[in-house]
């Protein structure tokens, strides 16, 4: 898979993940899946290919900062 292909996956992915406030947890959320889904991606990584296990680790991430952090999603 190339880098067009791995932005394109994330783009479509992240219109799930709504933008929050300047400097909101929900923004750090979307940063946070961006990079680590873009290391999902790409061959040989030790982050597993799911969407869903990424969205839970970055969840896990945010709420260490913000412990009462709930995203919000968009099916």
């Amino acid at each position: 898979m190339n880098a067009d292909e791995i932005r394109e996956i994330i783009s479509e992915e992240l219109r799930h993940i709504p933008r929050g406030d300047r400097g909101s947890a929900q923004n750090v959320l979307r940063s946070t899946y961006k990079i680590t889904r873009a290391h999902s991606l790409k061959p040989g990584s030790e982050v597993p290919d799911s969407p869903d296990l990424v969205m839970e680790h970055a969840v896990a991430s945010v709420r260490i900062q913000y412990p009462d952090f709930e995203p919000t999603l968009e099916s």
